[in-house]
């Protein structure tokens, strides 16, 4: 699937954290003859990452200098099953910045996915993975840039960060790698993106709420709910889809909602907005 989008750079970096099953290529005018080019020692010409004015909010693991890339066309390849069979290999190929995901390989997909990769975001949840697959993933890359995100806590500089201290392990082993992560206030504003985009609050300062009142030590509520709504063997009690079912009954009748206090929304300011198509 291509669809046209008129946003920056950054943003086709926050829609990899949301997207699952679209390959997106985004055109920023121009045309690809101009893509600047690098031969390898073998004499293979491979594509090297644009050069471009530095990026705020990413910045490199061993120098802290902000990324510089700028690219008139990317295509965002995720890790979904849709792009079995579609032979979209070429097409993949032939765009001048190529985006992947986590640790989503490209040998012996590579009809359907593609070779290339420009750009590489990777999940602090995938690191270990990398690690693992760091012949075929890291050893192999030639002029990939890799950008890392995290929970601030894990990304920290102190000596306390588990994934920033990774990384500059990374660095030292492979000095060549071209190694950035996303900075605090960057996260900061995706979180804001994700929020006005699917009206949902990343924000984890919440207070935790026990399951029940009388076991204040036993598990906490959001977590029990989400292992039952998610539970696919066994006996499960959905309680978010069951939540529906109450914020549906408010709807219809006289029910209050006390503690916490919540009203539902009408049935109209819950149905996106249509817009028209470029």
């Amino acid at each position: 699937m291509k669809t046209l989008m008129h946003q920056g750079l950054a943003v086709i970096l926050a829609l990899t954290t949301m997207c699952t099953s679209l390959l997106i290529i985004y055109s920023g005018g121009g045309n690809q003859k101009d893509q600047p080019r690098q031969q390898t020692d073998g004499g293979k010409e491979i594509q090297r990452s644009p050069a471009g004015p530095g990026l705020d909010g990413y910045t490199g693991v061993a120098d802290h200098k902000p990324l510089k890339m700028h690219c008139k066309e990317c295509a965002l390849v995720t890790s979904s099953g849709h792009l079995l069979g579609s032979k979209l290999g070429d097409t993949i190929d032939q765009t001048e910045c190529v985006i992947r995901m986590n640790d989503a390989p490209t040998r012996g997909y590579g009809k359907d996915v593609g070779n290339k990769t420009s750009l590489r975001v990777i999940a602090h949840s995938s690191i270990q993975r990398i690690l693992r697959n760091r012949n075929e993933l890291l050893n192999v890359s030639q002029g990939t840039v890799f950008i890392f995100w995290g929970p601030s806590n894990y990304m920290r500089r102190d000596g306390k960060g588990l994934v920033y201290n990774n990384l500059q392990l990374m660095n030292q082993i492979l000095p060549q790698l071209k190694v950035h992560m996303i900075t605090r206030q960057k996260m900061l504003q995706f979180d804001e993106l994700f929020k006005r985009e699917t009206g949902k609050d990343r924000d984890p300062n919440h207070l935790s709420v026990p399951y029940h009142y009388y076991e204040p030590l036993g598990p906490d509520e959001c977590t029990m709910y989400l292992s039952h709504e998610r539970g696919r063997k066994g006996s499960h009690h959905r309680f978010i889809t069951e939540k529906r079912v109450f914020e549906n009954w408010a709807r219809t009748f006289n029910i209050h909602f006390f503690q916490p206090d919540w009203k539902p929304d009408s049935l109209a300011a819950n149905q996106p907005e249509m817009k028209a198509a470029p």
